[in-house]
């Protein structure tokens, strides 16, 4: 929540909002994210060295954005004085933008807090997460059997080269919660919001 609220402060302009920043900033994350953790799950490594240095990354990252945000301090206070203005007030007082933000957080409520429909490719991918979890390694289960696979191999390619999986439990190792709740209830709202920002940009 913070970096995309930074990176508006710090790089926004007038088409670059906060409503670009907060899918622009997962997709910083998990482009981070992807780029260390591919190489480590092709060579079979540990699901903690990985993660070790994206956190070490992460905390740069964070530095960086803290430096440019006292280096532009100046325009830092002029931009949250900004947000204040009868510019932005325009849009809290336009019903059909107040319809459509209540129909938005109606959705991303209701796939948080009612579970979801479970399904079998779904049981998949929680698994996928859950296993690198608990397993500290990187597709060393069956998805199918349940069966200890000893070469990470011999898992299906298409979820190897997918970092999804393991950015989801890369985000429940950080939150500290177990991958299920992450999968059914903290990621459906946050991409329901971050898809309808999307096209918001687009529009």
């Amino acid at each position: 929540v913070g970096l995309p609220i930074a990176m508006t402060l710090v790089f926004g302009d007038k088409d670059r909002t906060i409503a670009y920043w907060m899918p622009m900033s997962l997709m910083i994350v998990f482009t981070i994210w992807t780029v260390i953790s591919l190489p480590c799950v092709l060579m079979q490594t540990k699901f903690h060295v990985p993660l070790y240095i994206f956190i070490g990354v992460l905390v740069l990252l964070v530095a960086f954005v803290i430096f440019m945000l006292i280096k532009r301090r100046r325009m830092v206070i002029k931009k949250v004085k900004d947000v204040f203005s009868s510019d932005t007030k325009k849009y809290f007082t336009n019903v059909f933008f107040i319809v459509m933000a209540i129909l938005v957080l109606y959705q991303a409520g209701r796939a948080t807090i009612f579970t979801p429909q479970f399904y079998g490719d779904n049981k998949t991918y929680v698994a996928l997460a859950n296993d690198i979890v608990e397993t500290d390694s990187f597709y060393t289960i069956d998805d199918v059997t349940g069966a200890e696979l000893t070469d990470a191999t011999a898992t299906s390619t298409k979820y190897r080269l997918s970092a999804w999986y393991a950015f989801e439990a890369l985000l429940s190792v950080i939150c500290g919660v177990s991958p299920l709740a992450i999968v059914y209830t903290f990621l459906p709202g946050l991409l329901i919001i971050m898809s309808y920002l999307v096209w918001w940009i687009v529009a």
